[in-house]
């Protein structure tokens, strides 16, 4: 789903919000009755009672709308206003895990024309290019593979330095703080590469601590 698209399903709660409190309901009510839509209290309190910091915030959520840009920008350009408030209002717009189906494609049955057999001379040097090839398939592959040994062991890291496991069953963690969490590290490790997706860290939590309801894991809080 688009940014664009985004705002537009915002901007449809939000009127919701102001016509319930319209109707005389207080800040806790209408984050009681949006609480399904994860429209929590925090949003409220930024929609109702901080009108200055939300109108500027919408202002530039809609530039990066026409700009198209991606989770990671828009993430980096609201850091730097270190608000909980504004940082949990980007964190609803993009706390959406929706697996698209997956469409297996229709293989047409190859007809081979009929050749009949003509015995050439064998020469070695397509058998050499034959080997070069392979060897530089096995090259690739060790390659993806090494640098994918390279993520685990940062997730590892991560996992080990900023992430722990309770017994208390109050202790939560999303998804979207994990990631949240998780880009703040990276950056302050300084690492050469692009930092990993949130669905390759979800992924990674998910065989860590089990399945998650609602992207939320349970018993589980960051360090």
């Amino acid at each position: 789903m688009s940014l664009s698209q985004r705002l537009s399903e915002f901007n449809f709660d939000l009127e919701t919000v102001r016509m319930l409190t319209s109707l005389g309901r207080s800040s806790n009510q209408v984050a009681s009755e949006l609480s399904s839509l994860d429209f929590n209290e925090q949003l409220v309190e930024l929609v109702l009672n901080n009108e200055r910091l939300f109108n500027r915030v919408m202002l530039r959520m809609r530039v990066y709308a026409e700009q198209k840009s991606n989770e990671s920008h828009v993430r980096s350009g609201f850091s730097t206003l270190q608000n909980d408030l504004v940082l949990n209002f980007v964190d609803y717009l993009f706390n959406s895990d929706v697996v698209q189906p997956v469409v297996q494609p229709v293989i047409q049955p190859v007809v081979q024309p009929v050749v009949q057999p003509v015995i050439q001379p064998i020469v070695q040097p397509v058998v050499q290019h034959v080997v070069e090839n392979k060897e530089y398939v096995e090259e690739s592959d060790d390659q993806e593979e090494e640098e994918q040994e390279n993520t685990v062991s940062r997730f590892n890291t991560f996992f080990q330095e900023c992430v722990s496991q309770t017994e208390e069953a109050t202790d939560i963690l999303k998804a979207s703080d994990a990631y949240r969490a998780f880009t703040n590290w990276w950056s302050e490790s300084e690492f050469n590469d692009n930092v990993p997706d949130k669905k390759e860290l979800k992924t990674y939590l998910t065989e860590r601590l089990g399945k998650s309801q609602k992207s939320t894991w349970t018993n589980v809080c960051l360090a």
